[in-house]
């Protein structure tokens, strides 16, 4: 199985359980995926969070998965603006191989989503 970690970058502001969602949908991209919620709590700094940032690592993300992935983070973004009262913009950025960033995605309620590839 390939292993796909989901990492928020302030567990205390955005739990697991809020992340469960995304993380279906990636496995329905693949059923051989093994897609793990790492919300465990990191030591920072209080600070003001105007994003609600998310990691997305899989060491074999690669290629076309890459495009498949920014659709299904942006899907999931939109469904999350229409769920909530406070439309916090989305931030996630995926990881491949050497922890190289493949793509960053940000998804505003307000605008279109800007993505950023690594092959631009």
């Amino acid at each position: 199985m390939a292993l796909v970690t989901i990492r928020p970058k302030y567990p205390r502001m955005l739990p697991g359980a809020e992340l469960r969602g995304l993380a279906v949908a990636l496995s329905e991209i693949d059923p051989t995926l093994d897609v793990v919620i790492d919300d465990s709590p990191v030591e920072h700094r209080v600070c003001v969070a105007f994003h609600e940032v998310i990691v997305i690592v899989g060491p074999w993300i690669a290629g076309p998965v890459v495009t498949t992935l920014v659709h299904v983070v942006i899907g999931w973004a939109k469904q999350r603006f229409a769920e909530k009262k406070h439309k916090r913009p989305k931030q996630v950025t995926l990881y491949g191989a050497d922890n190289r960033i493949l793509a960053r995605v940000k998804v505003d309620p307000d605008a279109p989503p800007s993505i950023w590839t690594s092959d631009k």
